[in-house]
């Protein structure tokens, strides 16, 4: 034993403790110690060292918050994101939250639906859409299974329709169309909806246009101006009705309204016709007629009613006629 009192210091070794991370799903915990640099991984610290605290969301996610617990459970207050390291091992634990994304579904400028997913969650695709005269074929760009970390857009796809046209001419002609100006056609076919369709019908020798009608698959007519229409959604028909034409050829045997006898002021008509050899023309005269006249010495003469009406002048053998157009009457023969 030393002749004089000793004094010594004790000797401390500061003790370093775990910090263990758990970042959960989404992001990653980094920390620093002391301001050293970060550190992504599970350490030690020393006691009373300043922990900071830096979760570090991966891509779709956000911070949601995380907590700092000591061994026994209990936990850590973390102002500013930092905390002082107690005599124990600690566990920092993150917790990180998955964004949600929309989806826009386009047709056009006209938005059809909104939906919004959660990042990496299985996608519903809204109904398929319809629109008259098309079918839907899908989204452009492809909708992926799960939500991307992003808002997308898609846009509708379509196919035109196409629908059939029954030519019924029947008889006495042809209907050719033609479909958005294209070449004739004459036989039934398809046309895309929405296309314009010119009506051509073709009379067959003898036979003139009458008309033709346009029907809906339901038996609704379609208007025609312009003898074309636009294309419905739906199969349509068209009718041609040709009209037989009368013969133009003359006769030698021309009908005409006749009587048996010629009044002042009344006549009595029946059917007769002109015998072979006669020609009739208009004319005008001022002789007045009150009984028949011999055409035996005359080839050709004109005849006036009472009334100054208008007569018609004839050639004829040497028969007694009359033929006469009273005022408000037809023309009329008398064959004596």
């Amino acid at each position: 034993m030393p002749d004089s009192n000793i004094i010594v210091d004790a000797q401390w070794q500061i003790n370093s403790y775990n910090i263990t991370l758990n970042p959960g799903t989404g992001g990653t915990i980094v920390i620093t110690i002391d301001d050293s640099p970060g550190i992504p991984l599970s350490t030690t610290a020393n006691y009373n060292s300043v922990i900071n605290i830096i979760p570090v969301p991966h891509v779709g996610y956000s911070v949601g918050s995380f907590v700092v617990t000591n061994a026994d459970g209990s936990v850590i207050p973390t102002p500013d994101s930092s905390f002082v390291m107690p005599a124990n091992d600690v566990t920092i634990t993150g917790y990180f939250i998955a964004n949600e994304y929309t989806i826009t579904y386009m047709d056009g400028n006209t938005v059809l639906n909104v939906d919004t997913f959660t990042y990496r969650t299985a996608i519903t695709p809204m109904a398929n859409p319809t629109k008259e005269g098309y079918t839907f074929t899908g989204w452009n760009p492809e909708l992926p299974t799960t939500m991307t970390a992003e808002d997308l857009t898609v846009n509708a796809q379509w196919q035109i329709n196409s629908y059939n046209i029954t030519l019924n001419p029947g008889t006495g002609g042809t209907i050719v169309i033609t479909i958005d100006d294209s070449p004739g056609i004459p036989l039934s076919t398809t046309a895309n909806y929405n296309s314009v369709i010119n009506i051509i019908p073709v009379p067959h020798v003898g036979y003139s246009v009458g008309s033709f009608v346009v029907t809906n698959a339901d038996g609704s007519v379609i208007p025609t101006p312009d003898s074309s229409f636009v294309m419905p959604a739906n199969d349509v028909t068209i009718t041609g009705y040709f009209i037989a034409n009368e013969s133009k050829q003359k006769s030698r045997k021309s009908v005409l309204m006749s009587s048996s006898s010629i009044f002042m002021r009344s006549i009595t008509l029946r059917v007769s016709r002109l015998t072979d050899g006669f020609s009739v023309r208009m004319a005008c005269s001022t002789k007045v007629l009150n009984k028949g006249f011999n055409s035996a010495s005359s080839s050709s003469f004109a005849l006036v009613s009472p009334h100054k009406a208008l007569l018609a002048t004839f050639t004829s053998s040497s028969k007694t006629y009359c033929l006469a157009k009273p005022r408000k009457s037809p023309f009329c023969l008398t064959s004596r």
